[in-house]
């Protein structure tokens, strides 16, 4: 039953943008306004009060475009909840997600939309991203369905705050985020999505992603960890994978980039991505696998330089192999060894 505060928009919204804010009017004004000022209009605008105890309610109150929608929560229910509530009550035909303390550039909604209708299998599409704040970085993630999905079984490829869905799938397949994942909702579902629609990347930076230390991943950096490695060690179940916790460690460590400069982490990581390789390569193209699992193998090298030419030889001489990097390897070592013959040769 829909809440009787919420009138829907009598123009049937193209697209419901969903954002639930709780205690965020620092920023919130930023984040507002980078929505207004989009290029593609025909939009509604959920905003979700989740019992703010700051300003953020006047601040939202003190717009008066008409395709803004405040809805209050009596109650503090949390991220989680505070999204599915709006999932049920948007009107749109896509969902596009919005953080209060990020910034979508203009042309997003246009550029999402057109894709989305250009596209009608795909069910998830997000957009390249830039931090700003504490750290500067473009995010170039994986474009296509085949790689998302492969990137999955490691980490989330997604910008929470840039992804748009199509909602008559979320219907369909009763999906939605998971209140017992409180910090990774998103990540979760994700990995449920994979598996009954397609999912792209645009290959555009059309958000600016805001990194401070108030963020979920900040404030609950333990319990965002355990439940990333729950959904990790779930997804390698779920490819049929036969691991010990020691195991797991290394895959998490692969995962996220960690590496250990030794012999044994190399060796212990070649055994283990040749071993995820054959796994995943029954289940999609065997070049995108081949080329995912090599830019793994290739950072483990390439990190653990101090090692010296064994970790080279290591590299090209191992049975992961990928099409695409075979030439930034070499350059790569060519330029590795060089160096290290001056630092040799005093």
């Amino acid at each position: 039953m829909v809440p009787k505060e919420y009138i829907p928009n009598k123009h049937n919204p193209k697209v419901s943008i969903l954002m639930s804010v709780y205690n965020g009017e620092q920023f919130l004004q930023d984040s507002i306004g980078s929505i207004l000022d989009q290029t593609f209009g025909n939009f509604e605008f959920l905003i979700i009060n989740d019992a703010s105890t700051d300003n953020s309610r006047n601040v939202i109150l003190s717009y008066k475009d008409p395709r803004i929608r405040l809805i209050d929560n009596n109650s503090n229910l949390g991220l989680t909840k505070s999204l599915n509530k709006g999932i049920e009550l948007s009107c749109g035909e896509y969902i596009a997600r919005m953080d209060c303390d990020d910034i979508s550039l203009p042309t997003r909604l246009e550029k999402q939309v057109n894709f989305m209708d250009d596209h009608e299998n795909i069910l998830i599409c997000g957009t390249w991203g830039e931090t700003f704040g504490l750290k500067k970085e473009i995010w170039k993630l994986p474009t296509v369905h085949e790689e998302i999905k492969v990137h999955l079984y490691f980490n989330n490829v997604f910008i929470h705050s840039s992804v748009m869905l199509r909602k008559n799938l979320l219907n369909e397949y009763k999906l939605k985020y998971n209140p017992e994942f409180r910090y990774t909702q998103d990540y979760e579902l994700w990995t449920r999505c994979a598996k009954v629609g397609r999912l792209a990347n645009l290959p555009e930076v059309l958000v600016r992603y805001r990194v401070s230390n108030q963020q979920i991943g900040c404030r609950h950096k333990n319990q965002q960890t355990d439940l990333a490695d729950s959904i990790r060690i779930c997804e390698l179940k779920n490819l049929g994978a036969d691991f010990s916790d020691e195991d797991y460690q290394l895959h998490k460590r692969i995962s996220l980039y960690t590496v250990d400069c030794s012999r044994e982490f190399v060796r212990r990581s070649e055994k283990w991505l040749l071993y995820i390789r054959k796994l995943l390569s029954d289940k999609t193209s065997n070049n995108i696998v081949a080329d995912i699992i090599f830019e793994k193998w290739f950072f483990i090298c390439n990190t653990s330089i101090m090692l010296g030419p064994w970790v080279w030889w290591k590299c090209i001489s191992s049975q992961i192999k990928g099409s695409k990097l075979l030439r930034s390897v070499i350059k790569s070592l060519l330029l590795s060894l060089r160096g290290m013959f001056k630092q040799w040769m005093g």
